[in-house]
């Protein structure tokens, strides 16, 4: 009651909100994304701060309130019945009944606890993200039956009871409510809403009509003009579903809420404008009409063609009836993108807000999800409806911790920075084109099957057959599907959906795409725990073997291969670039990195060193995993870069952790997928989604992440260094880059400007290694500079831009609106330093402009200095600038000048003049070719282009630790310390005597006699292949009398090193199965290896110990063995 101003005394009645502990278990169990309410667990992930969303049409239902037709007598008073048998099933947003509604001694219908329990109210909202909302009651309660001093004293009951909810110290000034008046009595329901007014409710909630009397009656215009005097904002509620025609056509099939409603509120709108009434009331009047207006927006043009035709049409309003869009505002609740689309055009984004029915079932079962999914709505339309209209409206000042987190603003992180997309007009889709795509949230009937399966669901795994509300049949949802889709988070073996989502554009449209998880940093250390217990001692994959690993990475590799037109079509929706593209470059080259790494990991060995004299011993390295590694992978190549990242790390045992781009998500998740079928054990191949800020700054700076590689620009690649740098973690940075091409005039012209068209263009020029500064020998003595721009442009004219999928298609969009307005604005700046475009530029043809895609035509530029803006900053799309030079130290100087160095091509058929390329600040220099990739040499960057270096040995020494270990084969004496003081003490140390300890053993049977003994371990070296009676290596001789190596039998040898061993092993009571650690020396890994490992098996069964296997150029004497092994074994006590 202290609430309320002290001149007001409103009778109370108490209300029982069972109001109870635990609330923050209960939103921290809602904060974890389960659907169900009544999931009380509580979560780790900290409560989120409210969002800025509004709903501004919810209801409530108080638990209880007075007997009614006890006090006053009568029929048709409802009431709340909380005992005796209910309904089952969900009765609105996923909750099962609590009470029934009744009116006398029938079943209204079903409510949920929501209706009056303000903590599974906050449940809801905080599960959806909304930060407020606006309550009022059911209709049902407004009693306008009655007569004026009891309609007045319910509502008067009923308004204080909410007041008394919102209040409540568990709705954390979440709620605002309506009041409800007794329309019956005119001046006393201007009473009610002074006030209301006064004791802090934000505006009135009324019926479309009161009996006959509809809203251009003067008894209701006398009120609404009160509403507009008191600044009192009105919700015009429809109820009283009238029955149509005879025989009441409504009663069956809830046509009286499908159908009686809409035409309610249609006809209400109707009577106001051809009525009169907002001829009569003044424009500041607020308005809003419930349900989207019902069906008013569809009939507009049939009401202002009949004013405009027929004079009786026109009723008494003065203007046509779409001129009076601006008077009234409507709610979001049409559950429908086609319908909001509709709204928004009818009456303008301004005049639309939230609205969700909450908590009934026929409401928006995730409130806002229309309004920041459906196509073609701006960031600024969005915060419009979802929380700007009705802060202005309502006159709601923002929550004080609220934030705007959630909004679907199409966010972009190009390669150097992340920004948001403006608020240009987005074009609709084409409804030639198809449905429009759905959010999986939509209610709409023929799209709600679109999306509801998890995008990522694989041939052969999904699912229960249905027949979708259009008709269709759907009995799975394999890669290729081409609908909307919802992109989620592979972790722990499965597919999950975070609590947030971001839009997916398509880039060759522009158009809305489907959704991708925007991943909060708690989802992302989830994700951080699930690799981290991968990769635990004791784990399946700790415990694999390199062979077993390498083997599920070639079977990944495999079922690639199988989805590989899968793979392309998706990586083509989401780049934009050329299906054929796809087809021929990105998805082989990943399957290529699949099997290049599966197939290199298991020849690597070890480094081996012996030493000889007073500190004799044996060196070898061995290579452990890191632990968990972190992946970032950039939209440019999303597949092929992720291959060649996750590859290495597979093989070398570790667990990754892999953050796409949120803008190209679909082939990570698709790809975790397929791992998960070939074998990888749950935890090893996580991938989760989300903005750069949030998930991808919480895998890099996460402790327990040993290793981040990550691909992108120069300016993020700074961030993420400064995060990884205090921890010590490994690091492996390809940044950004401006290449230079220097064309020389001896090269192989035509073969030269079509290689160079190709390396400045491939791929929309969206790759870190495109040639965009191209510098061209001009030494006046001939016409090659004026001849080479002439042929480049005409080759470059050839070039066909256009949709992806078109089989002749060279270039297609680049990946984002903001992208493409990024490249657009560096053109600008060109020509305003000078910069003459000989091709391409800002405009499009009007066949692109159609598309609505966020094409660039490709562009060349000539006049610019080496101080010029785009000579020095990366573009990053299809754009190219041509300079002369005239000597080879004026091209390495030009070359040179630029703060990257990640590639350079050199263009010459003069040997003499290659070695400039050695002269050049790049990572990779090409002659007379491009993108020509060996995986086996190194791969990074100089400058600011990168730290570190992948490929080949390089990126398997990345993802590992090397370790090594020192043997002590000699002498076991120490070295004296600098006093001598070693020499007196040498019994002490507990040690048996070499001599005496094996002096009953007989001799090795190899290149090195030895044999020792330190304490209970027993080190055997050189134990060769020879037969100890006749001295010689079976499998005949491998020598001819030329010196010539003839054919051996490895197996042989290999069998007789084990008969060795176990011979000498019988001297100190020993066999095989106290081995344990096993040193193999081949002189020829590629051809033995595999011969060996039978022999292994063979011999040692299911004994396991230490084994590493080195390749060595020969073994003494001559190259005469091709096999030796060193071993340790335990000596039983």
């Amino acid at each position: 009651h202290t609430h309320l101003p002290k001149n007001s005394q409103p009778q109370f009645v108490h209300f029982n909100m069972a109001l109870r502990t635990g609330h923050s278990a209960r939103h921290a169990a809602a904060a974890s994304g389960g659907g169900a309410p009544s999931a009380r667990t509580a979560h780790p992930i900290a409560k989120p701060k409210p969002a800025r969303t509004v709903d501004m049409h919810a209801h409530f239902l108080p638990k209880s309130w007075p007997n009614y037709a006890k006090r006053y007598g009568g029929v048709d008073w409802p009431w709340l019945r909380h005992d005796g048998e209910k309904p089952t099933g969900t009765f609105g947003y996923n909750r099962d009944c609590g009470a029934m509604l009744m009116v006398d001694d029938d079943e209204f219908r079903p409510v949920t606890a929501a209706c009056w329990d303000v903590e599974e109210r906050l449940i809801d909202l905080d599960r959806m993200r909304i930060g407020r909302q606006i309550i009022s009651q059911t209709p049902l309660l407004f009693q306008w039956q009655r007569d004026g001093p009891v309609g007045a004293q319910v509502a008067r009951d009923f308004n204080d009871l909410a007041l008394e909810m919102v209040r409540s110290p568990e709705a954390q000034g979440r709620l605002e409510t309506l009041c409800q008046v007794p329309l019956q009595d005119i001046d006393l329901a201007c009473q009610e809403v002074s006030r209301c007014k006064a004791t802090g409710h934000v505006g009135v909630q009324i019926g479309n009509h009161f009996g006959p009397k509809d809203l251009d009656d003067d008894a209701l215009i006398a009120f609404l003009q009160h509403c507009a005097d008191e600044d009192f904002p009105v919700l015009i509620h429809p109820w009283e579903m009238s029955p149509i025609g005879p025989g009441n056509r409504t009663k069956d099939y809830m046509m009286g809420w499908t159908v009686g409603m809409p035409t309610e509120t249609h006809l209400s709108i109707t009577r106001m404008i051809l009525g009169g009434a907002f001829d009569r009331l003044p424009e500041s009047l607020r308005v809003c009409f419930a349900h989207g207006g019902g069906s008013f927006p569809a009939l507009l043009g049939r009401l202002d063609n009949a004013w405009r035709e027929r004079s009786v049409a026109r009723g008494k309003a003065q203007r046509p009836p779409r001129e009076y869009m601006g008077r009234f505002s409507v709610d979001s609740a049409v559950f429908d993108p086609l319908v909001l689309r509709l709204l928004v055009e009818t009456f303008g984004s301004d005049k639309v807000m939230l609205g969700s029915d909450y908590p009934f079932p026929l409401g928006e079962q995730e409130i806002g999800s229309l309004a920041k999914t459906a196509p073609g709505l701006t960031l600024a339309q969005r915060e419009q409806i979802l929380f700007r209209n009705s802060e202005n409206f309502w006159k709601l000042s923002p929550l004080a911790d609220s934030v705007k987190d959630d909004l679907p603003s199409s966010k972009v992180t190009d390669k150097s920075s992340t920004t948001t997309k403006s608020d240009a007009d987005e074009p609709w889709l084409n409804p030639d084109k198809g449905p429009y795509p759905a959010s999986r949230h939509l209610l709409s009937p023929q799209y709600r099957w679109i999306a509801s399966p998890p995008f990522m669901q694989l041939r052969g795994t999904s699912t229960t057959p249905s027949v979708q509300p259009n008709g269709h049949s759907r009995t799975e949802i394999g890669f290729d599907q081409p609908s909307a889709r919802v992109v989620g988070n592979f972790v722990k073996g499965s597919t999950s959906t975070s609590l947030r989502s971001l839009p997916l554009w398509n880039p060759a449209t522009g158009s809305y795409d489907g959704e991708v998880g925007m991943s909060s940093a708690a989802e992302m250390q989830e994700a951080i725990a699930s690799a981290k217990a991968a990769v635990t001692p004791g784990s399946p994959w700790r415990e694999m073997s390199l062979e077993n690993r390498c083997d599920i990475v070639k079977k990944l590799a495999n079922s690639l291969q199988e989805e590989c037109e899968s793979f392309a079509r998706a990586e083509s929706r989401d780049t934009g670039k050329p299906l054929a593209l796809a087809r021929t470059l990105d998805v082989p080259r990943s399957i290529a990195n699949l099997n290049f790494f599966a197939g290199l990991a298991p020849h690597i060995g070890g480094e081996h060193r012996r030493s000889s004299g007073p500190m004799e011993s044996t060196s070898h390295a061995v290579r452990k995993p890191v632990g968990v590694v972190g992946l970032v992978t950039p939209w440019n190549l999303p597949l092929y870069l992720l291959t060649w990242k996750l590859a290495p790390a597979l093989v070398m045992g570790n667990s990754v952790v892999a953050k796409p781009s949120e803008l190209t998500p679909s082939t990570a998740s698709m790809l975790a997928a397929l791992g998960a079928r070939a074998g990888l054990p749950d935890g090893v191949f996580n991938v989760v989604h989300g903005l750069g800020h949030e998930a991808g700054e919480a895998l890099v700076s996460h402790p327990d992440v040993g290793a981040v590689s990550f691909t992108g620009g120069t300016a993020t690649g700074a961030k993420v260094a400064a995060s990884a740098a205090p921890q010590f973690k490994k690091l492996s940075l390809e940044l950004g880059g401006k290449n230079p091409a220097i064309v020389f005039d001896d090269c192989s012209f035509e073969e030269t400007v079509r290689s160079l068209v190709r390396s400045s263009f491939l791929n929309s020029g969206q790759i870190c290694l495109c040639s965009s500064r191209i510098l061209v020998q001009k030494d006046g003595r001939s016409d090659f500079f004026d001849r080479f721009v002439q042929a480049f442009v005409e080759e470059v004219e050839r070039l066909r831009v256009g949709p992806p999928e078109a089989e002749d298609t060279d270039l297609g969009p680049v990946i984002s609106s903001d992208h493409r307005s990024k490249i657009l604005q560096s053109i600008e700046q060109a020509q305003k330093e000078g910069g003459q475009v000989l091709t391409g530029g800002t405009s499009l043809p009007t066949r692109l402009q159609e598309t609505g895609g966020y094409y660039v035509l490709p562009t060349v530029i000539l006049g610019l200095g080496p101080d010029s803006t785009m000579f020095q900053q990366e573009v990053f799309g299809p754009v190219v600038t041509i300079h002369p030079f005239e000597s080879e130290a004026d091209a390495i100087e030009l070359a040179n000048n630029s703060r990257y160095g990640l590639s350079a091509s050199v263009w010459t058929e003069s040997a003499a003049r290659m070695e400039v390329a050695s002269k050049l600040d790049a990572g990779t220099v090409w002659v007379n070719t491009w993108l020509n990739r060996e995986l086996h040499v190194p791969f990074g960057g100089v400058k600011e282009s990168g730290v570190s270096r992948e490929g080949g040995m390089h990126s398997l020494d990345f993802y590992s630790e090397a370790s090594t270990i020192c043997w002590k084969t000699g002498s076991r004496q120490p070295l004296p310390m600098p006093g001598g003081g070693w020499a007196n003490r040498t019994q002490r140390r507990g040690y048996a005597s070499s001599a005496a300890s094996s002096k009953n053993a007989p001799e090795p049977l190899g290149a090195y006699v030895l044999a020792k003994r330190g304490g209970d371990l027993l080190f055997l070296s050189g134990i060769g292949p020879r037969i100890p009676e006749s001295n010689e290596v079976p499998g005949g001789p491998i020598e001819d009398n030329n010196g010539l190596r003839n054919d051996y039998d490895a197996a042989a040898q290999s069998r007789q090193c084990f008969e060795n061993v176990k011979s000498v092993l019988r001297g100190y009571n020993c066999s095989l199965e106290d081995l344990v650690d096993v040193q193999v020396f081949l002189t020829d890994m590629k051809r033995d290896f595999a011969t060996f490992n039978a022999v292994w098996k063979e011999v040692m069964g299911d004994h396991k110990c230490c084994r590493t296997t080195v390749e060595v150029g020969q073994l003494p004497p001559g190259g005469r063995i091709a096999v030796e092994l060193k071993v340790v074994a335990q000596i039983p006590e």
